[in-house]
């Protein structure tokens, strides 16, 4: 296990990269189940594709900066003296876990297609928060792609 750690700010940038891709899967999630519709039902102006996107950047950026909170706060429990080891435990775990590299291999190509295709299809003032939205719909595809495909087990 040792020998995979390169440095503990690497340990760091993993399980902090993990942690806001988690939040991203889930402002995703959210937006298209919760914020979305609601938000389509209150006011006919949020029905227009750019407005649905802009509404889903909204809630990923929440759901990053949720998790990355959650991150944080979580973090500033564990003691100095077990911080390295317990980093370096969780980088190790998240480094060799098989379906998790797959569900975020899968949700990076969503979040890439996602944000290209917004951008050139919502050009204007709010195209960087549409971009997130194209963003996060195509993370959760890849999150959704990623349970449909998993093999039972």
């Amino acid at each position: 296990m040792h020998e995979f750690a390169v440095s503990v700010l690497h340990n760091e940038t993993l399980l902090f990269r993990h942690i806001s891709e988690k939040g991203m899967y889930l402002g995703s999630v959210f937006g298209i189940l919760a914020v979305i519709p609601v938000a389509a039902f209150r006011n006919v102006e949020n029905r227009k594709p750019q407005r649905m996107l802009q509404l889903l950047g909204t809630s990923a950026l929440g759901g990053i900066l949720f998790a990355l909170g959650m991150g944080l706060f979580k973090v500033s429990k564990i003691s100095q003296d077990e911080m390295t080891d317990a980093m370096q435990d969780r980088a190790y775990r998240l480094h060799y876990n098989e379906g998790q590299n797959h569900v975020d291999k899968l949700s990076r190509i969503g979040m890439v297609g996602g944000g290209l295709a917004a951008l050139f299809m919502t050009p204007g003032p709010h195209s960087a928060r549409s971009m997130l939205g194209g963003a996060a719909l195509g993370s959760a595809c890849g999150v959704f792609t990623h349970m449909l495909s998993k093999k039972n087990e």
